[in-house]
């Protein structure tokens, strides 16, 4: 929202939430007068019409939401940004057992009833092994990292 917000020239107040659930209910109730979040957390939402999708944020337009424009082709062409999920082991995990829990995840994504079901929700296997997985998270913190910096953002207690 910040960096849109920059890019854009818009000024308007940024409320940071405590998760999606809080921020659709505000946008619904009309609280807020816009709301950035995963499409799969919106669709609902969008279908009931209760939310309208005004752009998207990722590189290419979203297979759930064909006619909605991205933010590259309404004149942001370096703004792109889309949600993602990584999961996680403590540092110290035994090799084997990252391994082995890595063998098994690229088997499950493998099974056609799941990669119909990540198809449907309209979502991307960005990397399936630690190595691609640690790079795209580092490119993700330089940029994220530098957002964070500019704005003088800080995490709050809780």
């Amino acid at each position: 929202m910040l960096l849109l917000a920059k890019r854009s020239g818009a000024q308007w107040a940024h409320v940071a939430y405590k998760g999606a659930a809080p921020a659709v209910n505000d946008a619904i109730a009309g609280h807020i007068d816009l709301i950035i979040a995963a499409t799969t957390v919106l669709n609902s939402q969008i279908d009931a019409k209760l939310l309208r999708p005004l752009a998207q944020t990722g590189a290419t337009r979203h297979p759930t939401l064909p006619d909605v424009p991205t933010l590259v082709e309404i004149g942001f062409p370096d703004l792109v940004a889309t949600p993602w999920w990584g999961l996680y082991s403590p540092g110290k995990t035994p090799k084997p057992m990252i391994d082995r829990f890595q063998a098994e995840m690229t088997a499950a994504l493998k099974e056609e009833g799941v990669t119909q079901r990540i198809k449907a929700m309209g979502l991307t296997i960005v990397a399936s092994d630690p190595e691609t997985m640690r790079k795209f998270y580092t490119e993700q913190a330089q940029i994220w990292g530098q957002v964070v910096r500019e704005n003088g953002l800080r995490a709050e207690g809780g």
